[in-house]
């Protein structure tokens, strides 16, 4: 599947989004809040001047969620062909077959990073397989780092789902800051009330 960037609604310069005006201009502030944070965290999208963010993220939403065909590396085996595909909440990465389908998923918010390429250890165990390194990418998660090694059958597969693991990652830290921001707003509020009362 190809990520088409010409029909996109929130446009980018080389300096950054365009100030939007009248009720856009909110949504517009919290998009470019959230493309920062998905910078931060690693995400790049090599694409023409002027193009939409949103859209290009929301076809990664789309690819992912329809699913995806990967090879799963483990230690001591060859590697097993799951499909796997982000849930409709957005929650989980989830992937079938399994023997145990409670514990085949990765919740969104246990994502620490996802780097491109063979760079794992267990890339480097399966020096054998000839896996082209820009169809191969790993996850780590979990309070251990876990890392779930993968490896799809085009590089234009991995983009995808690095880029949209990346900005769903960036989204969920923005999600963090609110709720903390949300927080310290409530105990301020609370400790006014108790000194005035």
């Amino acid at each position: 599947m190809t990520l088409s960037f010409e029909q996109s609604p929130l446009c980018f310069d080389g300096m950054g989004p365009f100030f939007l005006t009248s009720e856009r201009s909110a949504v517009a502030n919290v998009a470019s809040l959230l493309a920062r944070r998905f910078y931060h965290v690693g995400g790049s999208v090599a694409v023409p001047q002027k193009c939409r963010l949103a859209y290009i993220v929301e076809r990664c939403m789309s690819v992912m969620q329809s699913g995806t065909q990967m090879v799963k590396l483990k230690n001591g085996s060859k590697g097993l062909v799951r499909l796997f595909y982000l849930d409709e909440h957005r929650s989980c990465i989830r992937w079938r077959p399994s023997r145990k389908s409670e514990k085949a998923k990765i919740t969104i918010d246990s994502l620490y990073k996802v780097t491109e390429g063979r760079q794992s250890d267990i890339f480097h165990r399966h020096a054998d397989g000839n896996f082209d390194p820009s169809c191969c990418f790993t996850i780590y998660h979990g309070n251990h780092m876990e890392s779930l090694d993968l490896v799809t059958s085009n590089a234009e597969e991995a983009r995808t789902w690095v880029t949209g693991l990346r900005y769903l990652m960036a989204a969920m830290g923005f999600s963090q800051l609110s709720i903390r921001a949300n927080y310290v707003t409530a105990l301020r509020r609370a400790k006014d009330e108790l000194i005035h009362s």
